[in-house]
């Protein structure tokens, strides 16, 4: 099955299926590690808030229930605790919360767009101050991998290697997107891995840690490219789809 907001339809695009229905904006739909579950984020309640909801749409719930701006949800791979980022204490900051109804929010540094290391006990995020940090997923033993405001993390993206070693985010350092990899233990270099001209962003590793599937629009149009993991070879996957957002 595959997600396109709060809609859901078969891989080969039979069988689209509202799965809620009213007048809010509602974004960032993604599955639970065991597919049971729909965390997304809706302004139903009049600022962005994190939901759930059985995979049928059934019993949508408000986990987040506060006046700030709650974002980015992701689950850990064990699906026990989701992490995301709001503004509620004034500065946008990487919070952590119990998945299964919100409860015990945890403040853990300031930045955004969270990204759980593939054993659970890591987190990559942003600081736009900063770069790019990584962290244990109680907040402690912060490492800075990246120091260039001009670094991104792609958000639900599969980011970190399959091994935990490399983590992929996106930079305009050299003037324009392009997709780079560094090392998850710290005081390494970060390798460009596109060198070219045109836009490259939302890399996805895939599950043998091979090949990455990323978005670019080198050939005119944005289109899915795959390369090898060191950036050689890359491959159009699409012609004239305009699209974007891969994901193994």
């Amino acid at each position: 099955m595959s997600i396109t907001y709060t809609h859901i339809n078969n891989a080969d695009g039979t069988g689209l299926t509202r799965l809620t229905n009213n007048t809010a904006g509602e974004i960032a739909a993604h599955w639970s590690p065991n597919g049971s579950q729909i965390v997304f984020v809706s302004d139903r309640d009049g600022n962005n808030e994190i939901y759930t909801m059985n995979a049928d749409g059934s019993s949508q719930t408000n986990l987040t229930q506060n006046s700030a701006i709650d974002a980015y949800p992701v689950w850990s791979p064990d699906g026990l605790k989701m992490a995301f980022n709001s503004d509620r204490d004034g500065t946008t900051c990487i919070y952590t919360m119990n998945a299964a109804n919100g409860s015990s929010p945890t403040s853990l540094a300031v930045g955004e767009t969270p990204s759980w290391s593939p054993d659970g006990t890591k987190i990559a995020f942003i600081n736009a101050s900063v770069g790019l940090i990584r962290m244990d997923a109680n907040g402690a033993n912060s490492v800075t991998l990246t120091t260039s405001g001009m670094d991104m993390m792609p958000v639900f993206q599969k980011v970190w290697s399959p091994d935990g070693a490399t983590i992929l985010f996106e930079s305009a350092r050299d003037g324009n997107p392009e997709i780079y990899a560094v090392g998850s233990a710290g005081g390494g270099v970060a390798a460009n891995l596109t060198q070219s001209t045109a836009n490259d962003s939302a890399p996805a590793w895939s599950s043998d840690g091979k090949k990455i599937a990323f978005s670019s629009n080198r050939a005119g149009s944005n289109e899915i490219w795959v390369m090898n993991a060191d950036g050689t070879g890359p491959v159009s996957l699409t012609s004239g789809l305009g699209a974007l957002g891969p994901c193994w």
